[in-house]
């Protein structure tokens, strides 16, 4: 097929400025991958957790009662219309006394079709004796295996819901109900929160009440879990389910008193008179049956639910932010390019419309080039960005969220989101500048633009300071004033790479320094450990182990609990309630302090001190009124008297005066923390030698905590080297790019010097000292861009229980200094090479 000579003119301009089409294609292609990456990860990964949530009938509501549930509570469900799906259950939490850990045991039923296990390895406990284990008991104890016998060791009343003591491990196990690692939910037992789950067979457990009554509705099937139309929805069946069991309260409240008068009747009968304690226990009785309430919750109180839609929200906030520099770096350099592009060809464009051609058919040419180099870019983008960036951003997640491997998904919207914005980055650049040219006459254009006429600059007028200038330094300071265009993009192009680079170095500083702040400055304490309420006698063979210890240095008594705190548009927020015995100590343990001042707080008896992630979502500050709920939904309100730091999970500091005053109890101290000289202690000795003490339910080590935050770090890391890695490679393009236009317009001047005897270094360096100088401009004005981003990107991307370290290191400006630099070095290398062979005669050739 025969070309036409116009089409043979276009491909002979891609093919005579490869450079510069393929710097356009890599730009566009970063910011496609960039903005289609990062767009489709959200998407990915909820439809990867929606699919899980579907696989395995994750519930809708849950039912719980202070008084259990009967199959009275359960009739009520029964061939309602709105209901797809419903079963009650039993679950009890123990705390173990022959390991450290508190632990909810669940039941297996075949005939259950809602929350269905996800079998990791082995399979379910479908016989008597044999017993699955939460996965996330291996973090705990890495001898757990299958085959190995698990027994249960706890207090004589809660042995009681157990039909057996041991039973034989036959799988490893995961519950859509809990996809966040390391949060198990809150419990009444033992340390106030749980460690892990383990599932046994129905058969296995002996209790009257049912503890839950799991649900699923019609009308929520095939909505996205995480969408606003499954809440509102949502809304209006959990309004639904309290009207139910509204009705259903007044009934089963007088069944209940009913069972107690005869309970009372019958073990009164025999006798001739009653005492004053068996009238008060009846009254008392009575009065509890009055406390009956139902409790409907969904899945947003499940842990970790909300915690990872919030990371999806995260991940759409930050496609809208950071691929905005990667597009605004290519429209800028696009419009340099395609500027230099239309005034090389100034004599062609006059001949051809000298020739009778029209404005579209000599645009067409540019349109083509511009149009090839975007789609291409946005295509390898797309299928670059798409296919890897939500596989990394998912693994990264890993770490904080069990999780379904992503399906790469590629949405049309955001194909045809990126090849718009591609296109109009290059092509409408390209009609921006034609637009111009296109107005002049055949003749004007045929002829040689004359060059900028020089001006004196601002510098040149103080003259202490400019006549202490060489020639070279003056011809520097004036070839930058004088070409005002290019001197603005090169100095936005570096600094809009060097924002990139301070921001991916400081996401990396956020996090490495959220786990140094937490665990090297503010938590002072090496072990936490959990007591159990026994006997003086065992409380004094423990103190005597523990003065035993090596290294062992001091002690600090603790009320604990946790506690929740609920607000309209704010996920249910978890928090540990601490209560010094002695709050003048506390800061031997635990600095409360004031993140940007310094300054340290002490307990008061007005208020209390609350960590600083949970003020911001609860929008309070000192001086406000918050309220709390406990383990048994009781509501307190408490006035918070400072805000302290704190990065890792939610805290309260409260002192045992103002404990009383507002929870009108006095507080139990069974938490230890314990101090020990680092060089001396022994970790293996801590652990041992106190759980062999039948009063210690658990040990916590500090390092133990900080291992894993690490390993949690070190994941979120690869998607830091992932900014680092492309904003190097934009910094290169954009520079060599930049470099490129400005020896390719400056060529007759260069050739001039050339000829008037400079030599090769000397006419290098005459470009050199420019850039230099309009690279530190981008190096400064990018830091201070970079702290912005880096700013805006922690606070969308920090999940509810973490607060990341906002602060990026003098050594993070100074790396990405460096990389800037390293990459300009090598582009005035490139330069240097490519003026050493300038043919000084063909250069200074007249164009007319």
């Amino acid at each position: 097929m025969k070309l036409k000579p116009y089409t043979k003119l276009t491909i002979r301009e891609i093919l005579s400025s490869k450079a510069r089409f393929i710097s356009i294609l890599i730009i566009i292609l970063l910011g496609v991958a960039f903005y289609s990456g990062i767009k489709s990860s959200g998407p990915d990964m909820s439809k990867a957790i929606n699919h899980l949530f579907n696989e395995y009938h994750l519930m809708d509501s849950k039912v719980v009662s202070n008084f259990g549930l009967d199959d009275d509570d359960v009739d009520v469900l029964r061939n309602d219309d709105r209901i797809l799906d419903f079963y009650a259950t039993h679950s009890i939490d123990v705390n173990l006394t022959n390991a450290s850990n508190v632990v909810r045991f669940m039941e297996y039923d075949k005939e259950s079709n809602i929350n269905d296990f996800i079998i990791v390895e082995g399979r379910l406990p479908e016989n008597s004796g044999e017993i699955a284990i939460d996965e996330e008991a291996l973090k705990l104890n890495k001898d757990i295996q299958i085959g190995q016998e698990y027994t249960i060791e706890t207090d004589d009343e809660t042995m009681k819901n157990f039909k057996q003591t041991t039973f034989t491990v036959v799988g490893m196990v995961r519950s859509p109900m809990y996809i966040e690692k390391g949060s198990r939910g809150i419990t009444s037992v033992g340390k106030g929160s749980i460690d892990y789950f383990a599932v046994l067979n129905r058969s296995d457990l002996s209790m009257d009440a049912y503890t839950e009554l799991y649900i699923r509705f019609k009308n929520v099937q095939g909505l996205d879990g995480y969408s606003d139309e499954y809440q509102d929805v949502m809304d209006e069946n959990s309004e639904y389910l309290e009207n139910l069991f509204a009705a259903r309260k007044e009934e089963r409240a007088e069944e209940l008193k009913a069972a107690l008068q005869k309970q009372w009747s019958q073990s009164t009968a025999n006798m001739n008179q009653l005492s004053q304690s068996s009238v008060d226990k009846r009254a008392e009785g009575m009065m509890d049956v009055d406390q009956l309430a139902y409790y409907v919750s969904d899945r947003t109180d499940n842990p970790g639910y909300l915690g990872y839609k919030d990371s999806i929200h995260s991940l759409d906030s930050i496609a809208s932010v950071l691929p905005v520099f990667f597009f605004l770096l290519a429209v800028m350099i696009c419009l340099t390019t395609m500027t230099r592009m239309v005034e090389e060809n100034r004599t062609e464009i006059g001949t051809l419309k000298a020739l009778g051609y029209g404005n579209f058919e000599i645009a067409k040419k540019y349109i083509i080039y511009a149009s090839l180099a975007s789609i291409l870019g946005a295509v390898l983008g797309i299928l670059i960005g798409a296919s890897i960036l939500p596989g990394i951003i998912s693994n990264a997640h890993e770490s904080l969220y069990s999780l379904p491997k992503v399906s790469i998904v590629y949405y049309p919207s955001y194909i045809v989101q990126s090849l718009f914005i591609s296109i109009l980055c290059t092509v409408g650049a390209s009609l921006f500048v034609l637009r111009v040219e296109l107005r002049n006459k055949p003749a004007n254009l045929m002829k040689v633009k004359a060059p900028k006429v020089g001006k004196k600059i601002l510098l040149e007028r103080v003259t202490p300071i400019w006549r202490r200038f060489n020639f070279n330094y003056k011809v520097t300071f004036r070839n930058i004033f004088r070409y005002k265009q290019r001197m603005l993009m090169t100095i936005f192009g570096i600094s809009g790479c060097m924002a990139l680079l301070v921001t991916g170095f400081g996401l990396k500083d956020s996090n490495v320094g959220m786990v140094d702040r937490q665990f090297g400055q503010l938590w002072n304490y090496e072990a936490m450990v959990i007591l159990d309420d026994d006997s003086t006698e065992e409380m004094k063979e423990y103190d005597n182990t523990l003065n035993r210890l090596s290294g062992y240095e001091d002690k600090l008594d603790l009320h604990q609990e946790s506690v929740v705190f609920s607000k309209e548009d704010m996920n249910n927020q978890e928090a540990t309630l601490y209560v010094p015995q002695s709050t003048d100590h506390l800061d031997d343990f635990i600095i409360l302090g004031n993140r940007e001042s310094g300054d340290k707080y002490k307990l008061s008896d007005d208020g209390v001190v609350i960590t600083e992630k949970l003020a911001k979502l609860l929008d309070v500050s000192v001086g406000d009124t918050v309220s709390m709920t406990d383990d048994d939904n009781h509501t307190y309100d408490i006035r918070i008297d400072a805000i302290a730091e704190n990065y890792v999970k939610h805290y309260i500091y409260m002192s045992p005066t103002y404990y009383e005053k507002v929870l009108e109890k006095k507080p139990v101290y069974q938490t230890q923390l314990l101090n020990f000289d680092r060089d001396l202690a022994d970790e293996d000795e801590i652990s041992s030698k106190l759980m062999n003490h039948e009063n210690v339910i658990n040990v916590t080590l500090t390092s133990n905590m900080q291992e894993a935050s690490e390993d949690s770090v070190a994941n979120m890391n690869l998607v830091m080297i992932v900014i680092i890695i492309s904003a190097g490679c934009l910094a290169f393009v954009v520079l060599y790019n930049l470099n490129n236009i400005n020896v390719s317009e400056r060529i007759r001047e260069l050739s001039t010097i050339k000829v008037l005897g400079f030599y090769d270094n000397e006419v290098t360096m005459y470009i050199v000292r420019e850039n230099v100088i309009l690279t530190l401009l981008g190096i400064v004005t990018g830091s201070f861009l970079g702290n912005l981003l880096h700013a805006f990107i922690i606070y969308t991307a920090e999940t509810d229980t973490m607060m990341m370290y906002p602060d990026v290191s003098i050594l993070s400006h100074i790396l990405s200094a460096a990389i800037t630099i390293f990459f300009s070095t090598i582009v005035m290398m490139i330069m240097h090479a490519k003026l050493k062979k300038v043919n000084m005669i063909d250069a200074l050739k007249s164009n007319e």
